[in-house]
């Protein structure tokens, strides 16, 4: 795959709100400005955490966290650019 430009990558962000890729695979509760849930990478009682105002998620229980591209190569065990070809073909953006 050859080399995405920092502009590319961050259309394919920005396309993809990081609660709405998180609600396909986990069930979220709001809780003030953010979101809550139960941690898909470990299983454990509510201590999973999305902020839609900075588009990140962090697990308080086995500490990963990061953007929506981290979510994706975390929970489907992906690479970096594996884990952008998906976000860019949900989002119906070209990468080649």
């Amino acid at each position: 795959m050859n080399p995405i430009s920092p502009a590319l990558l961050e259309q394919i962000r920005a396309a993809n709100n990081i609660v709405d890729v998180v609600r396909e695979v986990l069930h979220l509760k709001r809780a003030g400005p953010k979101f809550i849930g139960i941690c898909p990478l470990h299983q454990e009682n509510p201590g999973f955490m999305v902020d839609p105002q900075r588009q990140l998620f962090h697990c308080f229980g086995c500490h990963k966290g990061g953007d929506v591209f981290s979510f994706i190569q975390d929970y489907h065990n992906l690479s970096f650019d594996e884990a952008v070809r998906r976000l860019a073909e949900r989002a119906r953006i070209s990468v080649e």
